[in-house]
């Protein structure tokens, strides 16, 4: 695992407080996540991140909705009924051209691989690119249950186990979508697709020594409900299909055997969260001084 320990640990690579990037983030979210949106909120603005901006999917009961309404930094942005959510999120973002955003359902919670989320995007633009290649960690209860969030509750704690292979031992064989690409620059290229899974502005950026992650907190009671309802096969159907009959043979309780408790130290340790180290940090540096000795 590679060490964490600020950005680079190199003075010219700062940058002042007064200088951090307006971050937004942009999630689809249905009703079913409506039990995560505290949370989500509350996580996000930890993280930094100065608004948040929401399309509501499908039919909304008027509370969760008079509760976002009610947050200073969220807005809800627009509400659809059919599944286009890339294509909708794909138009959020190039309405804040020139900035960075997040991605995100309600039931993903980004872990930046620096301490801020400052340091971390001046980390991908010394390093040229412009979007966080992120891990996707599943959470789950301690007995495997497909436990309830109550209010106010955090979901660290009601889903405190982890386990990278879980899709494996639901018996998807070869689960494809286990990295993502929720922080990104909009550029004029910018594009959705299949669900973040792919970098955005269509740019290589999975060669940089850098990782997040994205815990998944999808696995609560809602989901039973949830897995009944269609979905797009291009997407992520196939592993739904997968999810559903496994958990239907197993009392609806997920495999334990290979979680372990989820912390940012079990994260670094397995190389899942991945920030330069020292070497590589000079080697960044100096890419960056010869760069504007070019240019001069």
């Amino acid at each position: 695992a590679l060490a964490v320990d600020g950005i680079m640990n190199c003075p010219d690579l700062v940058q002042p407080e007064s200088s951090a990037p307006m971050v937004s983030v942009l999630s689809f979210i249905a009703e079913h996540d409506a039990d995560l949106l505290p949370a989500f909120v509350r996580h996000y603005r930890q993280l930094g991140v100065q608004r948040m901006r929401f399309c509501l999917h499908g039919p909304w009961p008027t509370e969760p909705q008079r509760w976002l309404r009610a947050q200073p930094d969220c807005e809800i942005h627009s509400q659809i009924a059919g599944p286009f959510k890339c294509r909708q999120l794909t138009a959020m973002a190039h309405e804040l051209p020139g900035s960075w955003v997040i991605t995100v359902d309600a039931d993903e919670f980004l872990a930046l691989p620096a301490a801020t989320l400052r340091r971390t995007i001046a980390g991908l633009q010394i390093m040229g690119v412009t979007a966080l290649p992120c891990w996707l960690v599943q959470r789950h209860a301690a007995d495997g249950s497909l436990a309830a969030l109550p209010a106010e509750a955090a979901p660290d704690a009601v889903f405190p186990l982890m386990q990278f292979g879980l899709s494996e031992a639901l018996g998807v064989e070869t689960p494809i979508w286990k990295e993502k690409f929720s922080l990104a620059f909009v550029t004029d290229r910018f594009a959705v697709q299949r669900g973040f899974h792919f970098p955005p502005n269509a740019e290589p950026c999975e060669h940089v020594p850098v990782r997040g992650v994205v815990h998944h907190f999808k696995w609560r009671a809602g989901l039973r409900n949830s897995l009944s309802k269609p979905r797009d096969i291009e997407a992520n159907g196939h592993e739904q299909q997968a999810y559903a009959q496994w958990l239907r043979t197993h009392d609806w309780t997920l495999p334990v055997a290979g979680a372990v408790p989820c912390s940012r130290q079990a994260l670094l340790a397995a190389g899942l969260l991945v920030w330069p180290d020292r070497a590589q940090r000079q080697a960044l540096a100096m890419r960056r001084k010869l760069a504007g000795a070019d240019n001069d």
